[in-house]
């Protein structure tokens, strides 16, 4: 049975489904954008979302667990001491970890607009505004409901699909736990950590791996895949339809992963964010006077991102700091200075992407209005 590929007009409706609480403020956002265009109405592929009192919970239990490793990371610390280490800062090292954070954020927005180019144009530029704006819904929305937002608002008025800006999201995900799964094998290979980091590692890269890999077979036979489904699926019809479509999406959200030079473009992109969010680890590390093993900042910041691979509360906000002081206290850091390293080290990579955030969201609002007006 011959599967013919939905047409851009198809592929990027989301129909009437009632939409979780991070894409109800998204849907508000885009108001602008659909001043003049015609209302979609296809079928929905994606209707299992959370209602808003579902949401409301898992902010409250995400706001729970986050106060709770807070506590657990400020457990021991003496304000006194903490004030003197704050106090003690050196602002010029400060000043340059904020600084090597863009460096980063560019390199993500190209990433995610090369990603998204097999399913229609989005400037490197767009794609850091939606990303930004997803930094600022994840700081008070648990679960990363940003990322779900920006691949809604990607994808408006006429855009990519909903399911392939979120293959492209997995894909991220994907190459940036690859990336530290990659740092942090060099940190135990220089002795840091026991056995239970590597088996962690071994498991987190195994994964990250599979991910991957599926996405690469996904982009280069999407049309097999496509036709298998219809096989499996044809008895019935109506659910095999939308089966295949949704297979289609995906496997266009991995497509950018077929060609060669776009993957070489991911692949470095991703060694750049990292290697800027490296310098802004020792900037850091500088500015406190933290007298650590070279290697140890880097390990704190390894363990700091892959435990948070599975967001528990707004932001990472507490399970972050929690998993740095662990790190750093063990190592002889006083608690004081790794709890502000940690404090510090989360806030440059995202008080700035937030404030970019706000900005947009406030440029999207103004276009709004007077969108409205006429």
């Amino acid at each position: 049975m011959a599967v013919r590929e939905a047409p851009l007009s198809e592929r990027t409706q989301y129909g009437s489904a009632r939409l979780p609480a991070p894409m109800d403020f998204a849907r508000g956002l885009t108001q602008a954008d659909d001043a003049t265009t015609p209302p979609h109405g296809s079928i929905p592929l994606l209707t299992a979302v959370p209602s808003r009192t579902q949401g409301r919970r898992r902010l409250a239990l995400g706001i729970v667990v986050g106060v709770a490793c807070l506590a657990a990371a400020v457990h021991g610390v003496q304000p006194a001491r903490l004030w003197d280490v704050l106090r003690r800062v050196d602002l010029l090292w400060f000043v340059a970890a904020v600084v090597a954070v863009g460096p980063a954020f560019a390199a993500m927005s190209v990433r995610w607009s090369i990603l998204l180019r097999p399913s229609g144009r989005v400037t490197p530029i767009r794609a850091g505004r939606l990303l930004a704006i997803s930094y600022l819904i994840n700081a008070v929305v648990p679960a990363r409901g940003g990322d779900l937002a920006r691949c809604f608002l990607v994808g408006r008025p006429a855009g990519p699909a909903l399911a392939t800006a979120l293959a492209t999201v997995l894909i991220e995900k994907a190459l940036d736990g690859a990336a530290v799964v990659l740092l942090l094998l060099f940190v135990t290979a220089a002795g840091i950590g026991g056995p239970w980091l590597q088996r962690g590692v071994y498991v987190a890269g195994f994964i990250f791996l599979v991910i991957l890999f599926g996405a690469t077979l996904a982009g280069h036979g999407s049309q097999r895949l496509a036709t298998v489904l219809s096989w499996f699926f044809r008895p019935w019809p109506r659910l095999m339809e939308r089966i295949v479509r949704l297979a289609e999406q995906v496997a266009l959200g991995a497509a950018a992963l077929t060609s060669a030079a776009s993957l070489l473009s991911i692949v470095g992109l991703t060694a750049v964010v990292w290697a800027a969010t490296l310098v802004t680890t020792y900037c850091l590390t500088a500015a406190f006077g933290i007298a650590a093993p070279t290697l140890l900042p880097a390990a704190a910041l390894g363990i700091a991102t892959l435990g948070l691979a599975v967001p528990a509360t707004p932001g990472g906000v507490g399970a972050y700091q929690l998993l740095v002081v662990a790190v750093l206290s063990t190592s002889g850091i006083a608690r004081e200075s790794a709890l502000a390293f940690g404090l510090a080290l989360q806030l440059c990579q995202v008080v700035p992407l937030i404030a970019i955030g706000a900005i947009a969201i406030a440029g999207r609002g103004r276009r709004g209005d007077e969108a409205r007006g006429r």
